[in-house]
């Protein structure tokens, strides 16, 4: 498999304030733009897990989540935000947390080393279908090794794995967050991934579409680079852990993530099965009614500030 090293621009790191200069690097988070509904303006957020989000504001001094973002000069700096304030799913065993942040698209870009995710490239049932994806297909994924942070800025790294299983909706899983719907990766998720985007490699020279991709198209001014971007099939949960007195039974897996608060013993044995909340249910929470309103009073601004009152 061979990927733009670009990817792992799309994700930010999530610690706690512990002191005032010292932070506990926690986990993974990354910019997500989603297109308003009455005007051509892309809203940002930040998204990640519920439990990185719960888990952080825990343990943070001031009771907030901070990002740790890279700046274009090799360093990085913190960026504070509310504890409060996050939309999460209405079923809380759905591991998803969105926040509005105030950067826009272009000064997002431009102020720090990242790069977007944008909502346009979730994959639901419908496009895995189109796409052809079906277990077996490689995915990938970029998020933090809390082993190597790095020290001047983030050091994201990439894991690599397999779909192990799409499950059909009315499926469940056994999650740490209680019986929810995940799609299977064969995969070493490992502590600090959770929140981490998955994406789904369609092969070298293939866009988002599933269409060979044409550097023709490129010459044109109207080409929406956008349809390059892989499909992203939802974020890390958390992996399976099975006791070594589960190995050979038929009890439940139950879940965990190393950097989680959990009753685990050095004998615990990582099933190598990494749980993906959908991108669907990242796509609910961003049409949750809170959400929608601040979209619409956005492009409202965004429209009267070019002169324009008529929905785009």
């Amino acid at each position: 498999m061979r990927v733009s090293n670009d990817i792992k621009k799309c994700v930010v790191f999530v610690g706690s304030k512990k002191e005032k200069d010292y932070y506990d690097i926690i986990g993974t988070a990354f910019p997500l733009f989603h297109r308003a509904e009455t005007a051509d303006l892309w809203r940002p957020y930040i998204a990640t897990a519920r439990h990185v989000v719960e888990e952080t504001t825990e343990r943070s001094i001031d009771g907030n989540v901070h990002l740790r973002l890279n700046l274009p000069d090799g360093t990085s700096t913190w960026y504070p935000i509310s504890g409060a304030g996050w939309e999460f799913h209405e079923d809380d065993r759905i591991d998803v947390a969105i926040h509005p942040v105030a950067w826009t698209e272009d000064q997002f870009m431009n102020d720090y080393d990242h790069a977007g995710v944008f909502s346009s490239m979730f994959a639901d049932d419908a496009r895995l279908e189109s796409l052809q994806i079906y277990p077996g297909a490689e995915l990938y994924f970029p998020g933090l090794f809390v082993r190597q942070p790095g020290n001047q800025s983030n050091l994201p790294v990439l894991r690599t794995g397999t779909i192990a299983g799409l499950p059909p909706a009315h499926e469940r899983a056994d999650t740490k967050t209680g019986m929810a719907r995940v799609y299977l990766a064969e995969v070493r998720s490992i502590g600090g991934h959770s929140g981490s985007p998955v994406f789904v490699y369609l092969g070298a020279g293939y866009d988002s579409h599933g269409y060979h991709y044409d550097p023709a198209l490129h010459m044109d001014e109207s080409y929406d680079d956008r349809l390059d971007l892989p499909p992203m099939l939802g974020l890390i949960h958390g992996h399976f852990v099975m006791r070594p007195d589960q190995a050979m039974s038929s009890q439940p897996i139950k879940s965990a993530d190393t950097e989680t608060a959990y009753a685990r013993t050095v004998d615990d044995l990582n099933s190598g099965i990494a749980a993906i909340v959908p991108a669907s249910d990242i796509m609910h929470v961003l049409m949750q009614p809170r959400l929608l309103e601040e979209r619409a009073e956005q492009a409202r601004l965004f429209l009267e500030s070019r002169g324009n009152t008529a929905p785009h």
